[in-house]
């Protein structure tokens, strides 16, 4: 599935478009913030995982892909997981509060790992 299919699935504005930016931007932020502990590829097994207490979720899971919400999906990674009842382990990013376009392309991001 396309980027701009996927954006459809999540609500994206604008038929479904992702710009270049909120891509580069999303790649950027799995790089800095994410891939610590869910790895490049989403098993959730990064380096950081093996001090937590709580480990990160599986995004390449099927059961996670199939009883997780976009929303759900979303609200975790601008709320962080103790907001949610998941692991407070898992840090809010509210910066994207005022990006929402770089949001949903991360909700994508975590999609495509479902694949």
């Amino acid at each position: 599935m396309t980027w701009s299919v996927l954006a459809v699935a999540v609500g994206c504005p604008h038929a479904g478009e992702i710009s270049d930016y909120a891509r580069a931007r999303t790649n950027e932020l799995c790089e800095s913030r994410c891939e610590s502990c869910h790895r490049a590829d989403g098993r959730g097994d990064g380096l950081a995982a093996l001090v937590l207490r709580v480990k990160p979720a599986n995004f390449t899971n099927k059961e996670f892909q199939r009883n997780t919400s976009n929303k759900q999906i979303a609200a975790a990674i601008l709320q962080g997981g103790a907001a949610l009842g998941l692991s407070p382990e898992m840090p809010p990013n509210s910066d994207l509060a005022m990006r929402p376009e770089v949001l949903q392309a991360l909700t994508i991001k975590v999609r495509n790992f479902g694949r």
